[in-house]
Protein backbone atom coordinates (compact mmCIF):
# COMPACT_ATOMS: atom_id res chain seq x y z
CA UNK A 1 0.00 0.00 0.00
CA UNK A 2 1.43 3.62 -0.97
CA UNK A 3 2.80 5.36 2.38
CA UNK A 4 0.64 8.13 1.76
CA UNK A 5 -2.61 6.38 1.10
CA UNK A 6 -1.89 4.23 4.25
CA UNK A 7 -1.70 7.39 6.52
CA UNK A 8 -4.51 9.41 4.93
CA UNK A 9 -6.54 6.14 5.54
CA UNK A 10 -5.85 5.86 9.51
CA UNK A 11 -6.38 9.82 9.50
CA UNK A 12 -9.69 9.54 8.18
CA UNK A 13 -10.75 6.29 10.55
CA UNK A 14 -9.44 8.44 13.50
CA UNK A 15 -11.74 11.52 12.74
CA UNK A 16 -14.86 8.64 12.05
CA UNK A 17 -13.96 7.14 15.19
CA UNK A 18 -13.94 10.84 17.17
CA UNK A 19 -16.82 12.11 15.71
CA UNK A 20 -18.70 8.85 16.23
CA UNK A 21 -17.55 8.87 20.10
CA UNK A 22 -18.41 12.68 20.42
CA UNK A 23 -21.62 12.11 18.56
CA UNK A 24 -22.95 9.35 20.75
CA UNK A 25 -21.16 9.81 24.05
CA UNK A 26 -20.97 13.94 24.64
CA UNK A 27 -24.45 13.94 26.37
CA UNK A 28 -24.33 11.05 28.45
CA UNK A 29 -24.25 11.35 32.21
CA UNK A 30 -20.61 10.32 33.94
CA UNK A 31 -22.46 7.42 35.78
CA UNK A 32 -23.37 6.38 32.12
CA UNK A 33 -19.88 6.23 31.18
CA UNK A 34 -18.36 5.00 34.38
CA UNK A 35 -20.61 1.74 34.48
CA UNK A 36 -19.05 -1.32 34.02
CA UNK A 37 -20.71 -3.84 31.32
CA UNK A 38 -19.86 -6.84 33.69
CA UNK A 39 -17.52 -7.28 36.73
CA UNK A 40 -14.15 -7.28 35.46
CA UNK A 41 -14.46 -5.17 32.21
CA UNK A 42 -13.87 -1.59 31.88
CA UNK A 43 -16.76 1.08 31.43
CA UNK A 44 -16.77 3.20 28.39
CA UNK A 45 -14.85 5.94 30.58
CA UNK A 46 -11.95 3.65 31.45
CA UNK A 47 -11.35 2.60 27.43
CA UNK A 48 -11.23 6.05 26.83
CA UNK A 49 -8.85 6.88 29.94
CA UNK A 50 -6.54 3.51 28.49
CA UNK A 51 -6.72 5.17 24.74
CA UNK A 52 -5.49 8.27 25.87
CA UNK A 53 -2.94 7.05 28.55
CA UNK A 54 -1.05 5.23 25.68
CA UNK A 55 -1.49 8.17 23.14
CA UNK A 56 0.03 10.19 25.64
CA UNK A 57 3.30 7.80 26.00
CA UNK A 58 3.67 6.58 22.21
CA UNK A 59 2.74 9.82 20.28
CA UNK A 60 5.53 11.69 21.45
CA UNK A 61 7.80 8.70 20.98
CA UNK A 62 7.09 7.91 17.63
CA UNK A 63 7.42 11.48 16.69
CA UNK A 64 10.83 11.54 18.65
CA UNK A 65 11.25 7.93 16.49
CA UNK A 66 10.52 10.31 13.18
CA UNK A 67 12.23 13.25 13.83
CA UNK A 68 15.76 11.51 14.84
CA UNK A 69 15.68 9.38 11.76
CA UNK A 70 15.24 12.66 9.33
CA UNK A 71 18.18 13.94 11.67
CA UNK A 72 19.95 10.66 9.82
CA UNK A 73 18.94 11.36 6.70
CA UNK A 74 16.09 8.41 6.13
CA UNK A 75 13.10 9.30 4.80
CA UNK A 76 9.75 7.05 4.35
CA UNK A 77 9.69 4.73 1.58
CA UNK A 78 6.64 5.00 -1.10
CA UNK A 79 5.24 1.89 -0.22
CA UNK A 80 4.49 0.50 3.37
CA UNK A 81 5.22 -3.40 3.84
CA UNK A 82 3.74 -4.49 7.59
CA UNK A 83 6.48 -7.48 9.13
CA UNK A 84 4.55 -10.32 10.55
CA UNK A 85 4.48 -8.99 14.33
CA UNK A 86 2.50 -5.75 12.69
CA UNK A 87 0.04 -8.33 11.03
CA UNK A 88 -0.43 -10.11 13.40
CA UNK A 89 -0.82 -7.47 16.07
CA UNK A 90 -3.75 -5.84 14.13
CA UNK A 91 -5.70 -8.34 12.90
CA UNK A 92 -6.18 -9.41 16.50
CA UNK A 93 -7.09 -5.77 17.48
CA UNK A 94 -9.28 -5.31 14.50
CA UNK A 95 -12.67 -5.93 15.47
CA UNK A 96 -14.96 -8.39 13.58
CA UNK A 97 -17.76 -6.67 10.96
CA UNK A 98 -20.29 -6.38 13.81
CA UNK A 99 -17.94 -4.51 16.29
CA UNK A 100 -16.77 -7.80 18.48
CA UNK A 101 -13.33 -8.50 19.17
CA UNK A 102 -11.77 -11.62 18.13
CA UNK A 103 -10.19 -12.25 21.39
CA UNK A 104 -9.16 -10.50 24.30
CA UNK A 105 -6.02 -9.34 25.29
CA UNK A 106 -5.46 -8.43 28.64
CA UNK A 107 -4.05 -5.09 29.77
CA UNK A 108 -1.30 -4.39 32.78
CA UNK A 109 -3.37 -4.33 35.88
CA UNK A 110 -1.51 -0.52 36.13
CA UNK A 111 -3.07 0.46 32.25
CA UNK A 112 -6.19 2.57 33.91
Amino acid sequence: MQTAQLLESLHQQTEQFLQKAVGEWQMLPPETLAATPSPGQWSAAQCLEHLNIYGRYYLPAIEKAIQEAKRKGSSATDNFTSGWLGDYFAKLMRPKPGGQLKSKMKAPKNAV
